[in-house]
């Protein structure tokens, strides 16, 4: 059973979190650096290890899923009173957990067109449109405290853009947040997560991840006893975690014989001793045995992703195998799976992946507005080339401007999700997918 509130001072895991808050930034601004073709990139961050987001890409935020918070900061600058605006949020080109902050700003036109925007994104987050903000030119990737999950905004250009695709726009379906019960615990990097400040709590870390639980019973005030699906096979483990919405509690009492998905919030912060808290914060039961299938299966290879830095999954035959191991396994949980393997992938996998002469690539969500099998399979071989340091013929040259942010993204994944990487690698290569 694993504790839901973990004090981690003196144990490998504060020693473990420490050395993130003291080497993360210089191992990720080195990887940068190292790269032939991003040390453009390199060159042009700030003083203060910023990076400047008109020289990357802009970003899409995902606002309105219940988990959004929003939080105000009165600061000072040359005398003058300025307000900076947090909204916590999903990045998806990122693939992370972000806190977006809205600087108002003391000039007069800058402060009305802020306040303007701040108010929209309030009322967007109290309605039941579901919106994605794209924050583009003038905004900073990384604070004064180089922690990378923030992103500042001045005279950035920021859009509204309605998700209609219940893929790109349901926390249930993002690959980047799937866990399962083998690496429940894993820790996140601090310089890759939201931080924010709190009377109680003072400064504290968050993260936010995804699994398919079953509510087993309650284990005193404000914490629950849940049973949390493994991603290898279909057993499951005991975890026990913390609650503190009781119309939650009762949601999961009446659906105590169901299988369903649960958000969960990760903190960690300092209160006389760092102490680690996961907290229970969503459920959803509204779904059927192939979205618990989808999730098993996109977690498997959004992992053979991290581990090697490679778009390629593996060959088609190889997934659908996989399809049928784990679509068996749980009928014995009775999630009896009705579709077969091309229609689940044609309603499912197909957002997350791409076929290309009967193999399967990870389609990470900046190749969203990418469909000709052409143009992927040349960004996919290009991008082969660049992972590995070799020479990138002429013919493929014109896909650099795709290319290199998603390198970017993957050496960004490669830091914010090292612990997760690190754990994976202990199974003995079981996460990797043989083809």
């Amino acid at each position: 059973m694993i504790n839901k509130q973990i004090n981690i001072d003196n144990s490998p895991e504060e020693f473990r979190f420490k050395n993130r808050l003291d080497n993360d930034v210089t191992n990720f601004i080195t990887d940068l650096k190292e790269y032939q073709n991003l040390r453009d990139l390199y060159n042009h961050i700030n003083k203060n290890l910023n990076i400047e987001g008109d020289r990357i890409f802009p970003l899409t935020i995902r606002i309105n899923d219940g988990y959004i918070r929003s939080k105000d900061l009165k600061t000072y600058y040359c005398n003058s009173e300025l307000y900076k605006y947090f909204f916590l949020g999903i990045c998806l080109e990122l693939e992370t957990p972000i806190s977006l902050i809205l600087w108002v700003g003391s000039e007069d036109k800058l402060k009305e067109k802020n306040i303007s925007t701040y108010k929209e994104i309030c009322s967007k987050l109290n309605s039941k449109e579901i919106e994605n903000i794209v924050i583009s030119e003038k905004y900073l990737l990384g604070d004064k405290a180089k922690n990378y999950c923030h992103i500042l905004t001045f005279k950035s250009q920021i859009n509204f853009i309605t998700e209609e695709n219940k893929f790109f726009s349901n926390w249930i379906y993002f690959p980047f947040l799937k866990r399962s019960a083998e690496v429940f615990m894993s820790y996140f990097s601090p310089k890759f997560s939201p931080n924010q400040y709190d009377s109680d709590k003072q400064n504290y870390y968050i993260n936010y991840f995804v699994s398919v639980i079953k509510y087993n019973y309650s284990t005193g005030q404000n914490s629950i006893n849940l049973s949390v699906l493994n991603g290898l096979n279909t057993y499951y483990q005991n975890v026990k975690v913390s609650i503190d919405n009781i119309d939650l509690i009762r949601e999961l009492q009446q659906n105590n014989e169901n299988w369903g998905f649960a958000l969960f919030k990760d903190i960690t912060y300092k209160k006389n001793k760092l102490i680690r808290e996961i907290i229970l914060e969503k459920v959803n039961f509204d779904i059927i045995p192939e979205d618990i299938l989808c999730h098993n299966i996109v977690q498997r290879a959004y992992y053979n992703y991290l581990l090697t830095g490679r778009l390629y999954i593996s060959s088609e035959n190889k997934l659908e195998e996989i399809y049928i191991n784990l679509a068996n396994g749980l009928s014995y949980l009775k999630l009896n799976i009705t579709k077969d393997y091309s229609e689940f992938y044609d309603i499912y996998l197909k957002w997350f992946f791409v076929k290309i002469n009967s193999n399967i690539y990870y389609k990470p969500f900046l190749l969203t507005n990418y469909n000709s099998q052409k143009d992927l399979s040349e960004i996919y071989n290009s991008y082969n080339l660049e992972l590995n340091g070799k020479e990138i013929p002429l013919e493929l040259l014109k896909w650099d401007k795709v290319v290199l942010p998603l390198m970017f993204i993957y050496l960004y994944n490669k830091h914010s999700k090292r612990t997760l990487i690190d754990r994976l690698r202990k199974w003995d290569n079981k996460w990797l997918i043989n083809t």
